[in-house]
Order: structure tokens, then sequence, then C-alpha cells
């Protein structure tokens, strides 16, 4: 993973230094045109040197999509060496899922708008949950997109009849200048009121459809017990 690249497409404000420099180059530039031709080409060339060179150190959006999707796209084998659950012990009436999206949970993270108008932070999380007759199994990857050292794993297994819901909610980032955002938070919660699984994901229908399976799942396996 391009740590480096990454560090600064999260932490750098404004224009890098390079980028001032080609600016104020390309300016010079144009106004050389005029009186020195050949100087003017000259510094309209160092400044577009400048210009690329100032863009060249930074990942792009496109990079940090490539980089999600490698590092979650085995979520679900890794879950099954993890559990030693495969796909003859799933249950037929709910399908395996997977949910992902940037980490804003977690503390000290770095907050971008980007360019193609999508928030990201600098961490990412995404679980992979399979169901079997007896419990719901949840696989979890935590992890930086600035520290490859920084990466975690979650998750666990719990028996249908200790859990309560799954559910979705939304909570707010502050940010500087007394700005804020709204991210969307998955959580499944067991009978004590805790939360066993929390992450913040992308929101959309798929997400939904989790939420219902599991609560579907659970109060069907709470009702065979005699629980409901």
């Amino acid at each position: 993973m391009e740590n480096k690249k990454n560090y600064k497409y999260f932490a750098q404000k404004g224009l890098a230094p390079f980028s001032i420099v080609g600016l104020v180059l390309l300016a010079l530039g144009v106004i050389a045109l005029f009186e020195i031709k050949d100087l003017g080409i000259m510094l309209i060339i160092a400044g577009i040197a400048c210009l690329i060179l100032s863009t060249s150190g930074r990942a792009k959006e496109s990079d940090l999509n490539y980089q999600v999707s490698e590092k979650i796209k085995d979520l679900d084998e890794r879950a099954m060496i993890r559990f030693e659950v495969y796909d003859k012990d799933f249950l037929k009436i709910v399908n395996p899922a997977k949910i992902h999206g940037y980490d804003y949970i977690s503390d000290g993270v770095y907050f971008k708008h980007g360019a193609d108008g999508k928030n990201r932070t600098s961490k990412y999380n995404g679980i992979q949950i399979f169901y079997t007759d007896k419990k719901l199994y949840v696989h979890g990857r935590r992890f930086s997109l600035i520290d490859e050292a920084d990466d975690t794993i979650f998750g666990g297994s719990w028996d249908y009849t200790t859990l309560d819901r799954a559910q979705y909610s939304e909570r707010e980032m502050p940010l500087p200048k007394n700005r804020k955002i709204t991210y969307q938070v998955f959580e499944i919660i067991d009978n004590d009121g805790k939360a066993v699984v929390e992450l913040s994901v992308s929101y959309g229908a798929d997400v939904d459809k989790v939420i219902d399976d599991i609560n579907h799942v659970i109060n069907l396996k709470k009702r065979d017990a005699g629980l409901k």
C-alpha cells in the first residue's frame, strides 16, 4: 500500500509548495512570451514540470478505491478459514453478506472530501457475515490507509438467542471551522444492549437487506427456542 502517497492525500491542505512554484513560473512565462519568447517557453515548461511533480507524490481517488477493494475482496475466504465454516454449513433462507465503508468511528482519522465528490477517511472497515443453524458469524477487518501496521481483525460468533437486533444509525463527525458531517453506523446489539459489532458503512439497500436478514433469523431462532 502506498502509505506515503495516501498520507499526502489526506493530510496535505491547500496547494503544495511545488504547485505554487509551478503556477508562479507559468505566470512569469506567459508574461515573458511578449518580451523574450525563448525565456517564456522555458518558464512555462518548468512551471508545468513543477505542477506534475506536485501531484505525482500524492494518491489519487482511483488509487484509494483500488487499495480498499484489494484489502476486502477476500473477507469471505478469510472468514471461512478463521471460523472453519463453509458453504455446506450455511443457512439456506439467507445469504452470506459483506458490508464495508470508510471508518469514521476510530479516533484520530483524517477526513477528506475528494475531487470526485466522495467523503473518505484514512481508515477503512468491512465485515463478512455468515449464518449457520446455531450461530451468526462475523469476520471484520479495520485497517489504516496511511499506517501499514494499523490493521486489526474483529468480530466473532454468537448464538442467535443471545442477540437482540441489528440496526443502523447516523452519527456526526466534527470538522474544523465548526463544520460537521453525518456518517452511518451498522451495529449488532446483544440482549444486554451492548454493541458486539460496530462499523461505519457506505449506506445503501444492501445494508437494509443485511439488517432485515439478521433480525429475521434472530426472531426465528428465538421463537423456535420458545423465547418469543
